[in-house]
């Protein structure tokens, strides 16, 4: 379970700094975050069991929920188990990492690539060829339309 005399009570959706609130639930974000994660997992396709005749014996994957990307993990067992030869200390260290998935992707080495992709994304659209193309391609698609009628 998330040790709050550890986390505190600030919300824990991605690099958010608002206070938690009871209500609405879930109670560890901040009432804005709680309506956007009901939305996102609102708008998530339903589960589709496994039974389809596939030949396929393995259970069906659980579904994740949309909202999932921007919310931390809780630790795993293997992860707290890891940090209790170092105390609590250790344990405390290993919850605050597992709250944020800020931290979680600096860790993980995955902060690097997405702020790689992003500052890659970011010069390709503010580049006169990707205005060109994007110019090229609506008139294409207009051509196409026009000539469809």
């Amino acid at each position: 379970a998330w040790d709050h005399t550890v986390l505190g009570s600030l919300c824990r959706w991605r690099a958010c700094l608002a206070p938690a609130t009871p209500q609405p639930p879930p109670k560890y974000l901040c009432a804005p975050h709680s309506a956007c994660k009901t939305f996102l997992d609102s708008r998530a396709p339903p589960h589709k069991g496994g039974g389809g005749g596939g030949g396929s014996r393995a259970a069906p994957a659980p579904q994740t929920a949309e909202s999932s990307r921007y919310l931390p993990r809780r630790p795993t067992e293997k992860q707290l188990a890891a940090a209790r030869p170092q105390g609590q200390a250790g344990a405390d260290l290993a919850l605050i990492k597992a709250a944020s998935s800020l931290l979680q992707e600096l860790f993980g080495g995955k902060l690097v690539a997405t702020i790689a992709t992003f500052c890659q994304r970011a010069a390709l659209e503010a580049s006169d060829r990707y205005r060109y193309e994007q110019q090229a391609r609506r008139k294409a698609e207009g051509a196409v339309a026009a000539a469809a009628r």
